[in-house]
């Protein structure tokens, strides 16, 4: 589906592709395609619903299950790449009003972290991790869970997703994640990351090739590129009601759950427990009875060391949040793929008109005959 160029802007196709769950063949979608939403996060799955005519098929083919839907962007005159690729989880056939439609939805390939757990024992090497760089602890729990490394062979999947080279350039961070879900592990490596700007420690899947290969990544600093003003070193970008790209902006901040003292208590019992705490002093004395407790339990950790580590990782979980919601109007001089992406750290002037270091954390695109549409979710970095 092409749109058209108004005022100067790139013309941009876009081109559905499903690739074959075993074999990679490639199905080209038909041009009367009805549409395409889909959206990108950064350390998050993302999710894409395919319309297409009811009377689509692929011969006798009725299970799609892990089918690879590859969104191509198409930028006339300019690139063409992959902004989304991941798998068919959900599908539905429907007949409203004499229109017959095929409705094909999924997670994007961060979904392949999100189908392990951490399978191994407490108080082994496989669970409990010393300290180490964020990126390179993130690679050695995917191989052990996900790839050539993992015991039981059978959860072995590096065949259908590669896992980059350990670079040692995150936080050096400690982890006890025994039976543990592994993409929230991952998520809560990044967090505990952080506590150093300059090397927290971003994680994703991204497409390779035509789009059914993947590789797990990390990335230091940010997920994408660098447009802060004046002086971000990818070039600057400024967003702004202002400036024309932004709309229907939503500005809020919640501190309803918030946590900012921490008890952590590990193994042992009773007065024998080991325990510590976690504290953002400023956080409490932003108002006279602002002390607001919880308690995080980590059985399976057995030095002090390992259990204050992870307490104060799980102490930033409980800060309050601030959303910086908008439509992402697209402008000449302000094109989504040309001068902005997801997981850029970019420039934003809010609601008060103060400008603001932020990164974009999530896209989500919806195309049809109507246009392209993209809103942006923003979020602080750091």
């Amino acid at each position: 589906m092409s749109l058209s160029d108004d005022y100067g802007i790139s013309p941009v196709r876009y081109q559905p592709i499903l690739l074959n769950q075993a074999t990679g063949e490639a199905l080209e979608v038909p041009t009367d395609w009805i549409s395409v939403q889909y959206v990108s996060n950064v350390c998050r799955p993302g999710w894409c619903d395919l319309i297409l005519p009811g009377d689509f098929s692929l011969g006798t083919e009725r299970d799609f299950t892990d089918w690879r839907i590859v969104i191509w962007r198409h930028i006339l005159g300019g690139r063409s790449y992959i902004d989304w690729a991941g798998f068919v989880r959900d599908r539905a056939r429907t007949y409203i009003n004499g229109e017959s439609r095929l409705r094909l939805s999924g997670p994007d390939y961060m979904d392949m972290i999100d189908r392990r757990i951490v399978a191994y024992a407490a108080s082994t090497t496989y669970s409990l991790k010393a300290a180490d760089a964020a990126d390179d602890m993130m690679k050695e729990l995917m191989r052990e869970n996900l790839g050539a490394s993992a015991v039981d062979t059978t959860r072995d999947y590096s065949t259908y997703i590669s896992i980059q080279a350990d670079l040692t350039q995150g936080t050096s961070v400690r982890k006890g994640c025994s039976w543990a879900d592994l993409l929230p592990t991952l998520q809560q490596i990044y967090e505990t990351s952080q506590a150093t700007a300059t090397t927290a420690t971003f994680f994703g899947v991204v497409p390779l090739g035509d789009g059914y290969d993947m590789e797990f990544r990390t990335k230091i600093g940010q997920w994408g590129q660098d447009h802060r003003h004046p002086d971000g070193v990818d070039g600057a970008h400024v967003f702004s009601i202002e400036w024309g790209n932004l709309d229907n902006v939503t500005q809020s901040y919640q501190s309803s759950e918030e946590t900012n003292y921490l008890y952590g208590m590990g193994e042992g019992q009773r007065s024998d427990r080991l325990q510590t705490t976690a504290t953002d002093a400023t956080r409490i004395a932003k108002s006279v009875i602002n002390r607001r407790e919880r308690a995080y339990e980590n059985t399976n950790a057995a030095v002090v060391a390992t259990l204050t580590s992870e307490t104060n990782g799980r102490l930033q979980e409980g800060e309050p949040t601030e959303t910086f919601t908008a439509d992402i109007v697209k402008i000449k001089g302000s094109e989504m793929g040309v001068h902005w992406d997801v997981g850029d750290r970019v420039t934003v002037y809010d609601l008060f008109g103060q400008p603001r270091d932020l990164h974009i954390a999530g896209k989500t695109v919806s195309v049809s005959e109507s246009g392209e549409n993209v809103s942006g979710r923003f979020a602080e970095w750091p």
